[in-house]
C-alpha cells in the first residue's frame, strides 16, 4: 500500500519550476538588501571604508546596483547567469571581508545565497524567464550559431 504523501513526493518534478523558485527566492534577498544600500550609499560606503576595500564609494554604488538591479534581472530572467555570478562574487567578498571565517554561524546566510547565485550561473534561469521566451523568437538563428550534439 502506498502512501498519498510518498507518491506525490516520488513524482518527477520540472527542473525549469525548481529554476524559478530559486530565481524569485534570490531575487527579493538580493533586491531588498540592493535598494537598502542604494539609500544609503554614504553609510555602505563608510562601512566599506571600515573594512579595507579600495574604493569604498565607487565600490558601494557598484554593490547596491549588482544586488538591486541584478536581483530585478535574476527575477525576470533575463541575463540570469551573468546577474548571478555578480552575486557570487558579492558573496565571496562579503564571507573574506565582513564576516568571521572561523566561524560558519557568523556568515551562512551569505555562504547560502553564494550556493543559490552559483546554482543559478550553472544551470540558467530555465524556461520561465525571458531569456528562454526571447531565445524561442529566434530559435532559428540560435540552433544555427550553436553547434548540436549528436546523440
Amino acid at each position: 500500500m502506498h502512501n498519498p504523501a510518498m507518491v506525490f513526493l516520488r513524482k518527477p518534478c520540472s527542473a525549469d519550476a525548481a529554476k524559478l523558485v530559486l530565481r524569485v527566492g534570490l531575487a527579493f534577498v538580493f533586491i531588498f538588501h540592493g535598494w537598502m544600500k542604494l539609500s544609503g550609499l554614504d553609510g555602505t560606503g563608510m562601512f566599506f571604508e571600515k573594512l579595507g576595500i579600495p574604493l569604498p564609494g565607487a565600490m558601494a554604488v557598484l554593490v547596491a546596483c549588482v544586488e538591486f538591479f541584478g536581483g530585478i534581472f535574476v527575477l525576470l530572467g533575463l541575463a540570469t547567469r551573468f546577474w548571478a555570478a555578480g552575486h557570487v562574487v558579492i558573496m565571496v567578498v562579503a564571507v573574506l571581508t565582513a564576516k568571521e571565517i572561523g566561524s560558519f554561524k557568523t556568515y551562512e546566510f551569505e555562504f547560502s545565497l553564494m550556493m543559490t547565485a552559483l546554482a543559478l550561473v550553472l544551470s540558467g534561469a530555465g524556461a520561465y524567464g525571458l531569456d528562454a521566451m526571447l531565445m524561442k523568437k529566434g530559435s532559428v538563428e540560435h540552433d544555427a550559431a550553436l553547434p548540436v550534439a549528436k546523440p
